[in-house]
């Protein structure tokens, strides 16, 4: 999981100090990795999830700068903007590629 994140962060995206990154299923295995890495490369991050407790480690455990729980958010969008001063975010990382209901 270390070296996908690292590749997807570094090497593609190309991700620099002071960006932001979007983590879609930010407590999974490679989301819980670059969400570290964001956090060490100075990279502000927000996480995604489903669930509360999936928000909470990732913010208590793992240094997320903002969450989003996706089930609960009907303007995903909107708050994206608002989170990042209207400015959007620099890396989307989402491993779902597909439905998310």
């Amino acid at each position: 999981m270390w070296c996908t994140a690292f590749q997807l962060l570094n090497l593609i995206a190309k991700v620099q100090s002071g960006e932001t990154a979007l983590i879609h299923a930010a407590a999974s295995g490679v989301g819980t990795t670059m969400l570290q890495l964001c956090r060490v490369q100075g990279v502000k991050t927000i996480a995604v999830a489903s669930i509360q407790k999936k928000l909470d480690f990732c913010t208590n455990e793992l240094g997320a700068c903002h969450t989003i729980n996706y089930k609960d958010t009907p303007n995903f969008g909107a708050l994206v903007k608002e989170l990042t001063n209207g400015k959007g975010v620099d890396v989307i990382q989402d491993p779902v590629l597909g439905g998310t209901n």
